[in-house]
């Protein structure tokens, strides 16, 4: 898991470092090491803290998601189905 990149992509969904601090119940320290790299294999309620918290507040390419690709919004899943 790359624990660096699920930190910077909650930043930059625009949390702030007390916000996932307070919502993962880590320590601010914890948070350095792991982007960092002294923590590689943080304890479990962390990992799973960092990982739901990441599912819950970053926009996930994917089912119904809106990717920016060149500037131009594209809208990613299944197609509009009317009934006539």
């Amino acid at each position: 898991m790359n624990w660096k990149q699920i930190i910077e992509d909650l930043l930059a969904a625009g949390l702030t470092r007390a916000e996932i601090v307070d919502r993962t119940g880590c320590h601010n320290s914890t948070l350095t090491e792991l982007c960092g790299g002294q923590i590689q294999n943080p304890r479990f309620p962390v990992a799973q803290a960092l990982i739901a918290l990441h599912a819950k507040e970053v926009p996930q390419v994917g089912a119904g998601a809106t990717a920016t690709q060149n500037d131009k919004a594209t809208t990613v899943g299944s197609p509009v189905v009317a009934f006539v």
